[in-house]
């Protein structure tokens, strides 16, 4: 059996704390990476498969902002077409972040309204 990767770990966690997202959210993971044969590849780029297109993306109501999550394995950076997909992200009006810890992907997500704010746990 293949060892689980660190990034796919996280995208799992990820996945299960949505189970709490707020009521009317859409999110979707868009499954870009793998491998693929060359033939495959020109379809999927026929068809408007874009390099860099962040790993999760949010609708949020009420007014229906777009937001892009994009999840690195811990220590690891966005590939230069991942930082690019962001920033039009942002430059559109949607909201965009990065992240290579769950605990930073629960603060985007509940700083964007995605997950209900968590209390800071104290001693």
């Amino acid at each position: 059996m293949k060892r689980e990767l660190p990034e796919y770990a996280m995208h799992r966690q990820i996945v299960d704390t949505l189970r709490y997202a707020r009521p009317g959210v859409v999110w979707w993971h868009t499954p870009n990476e793998g491998k693929r044969n060359r033939a495959t590849g020109g379809i999927l780029k026929a068809m408007g498969m874009k390099p860099g297109v962040a790993d999760f993306l949010f609708v949020i109501p009420p007014d229906g902002k777009l937001a892009a999550l994009e999840i690195k394995a811990p220590g690891n950076k966005p590939t230069a077409a991942q930082a690019a997909f962001l920033q039009e992200i942002q430059k559109a009006g949607g909201l965009a972040a990065w992240c290579d810890t769950w605990e930073l992907a629960v603060k985007h997500l509940a700083a964007w309204g995605i997950l209900p704010r968590m209390p800071e746990l104290t001693r």
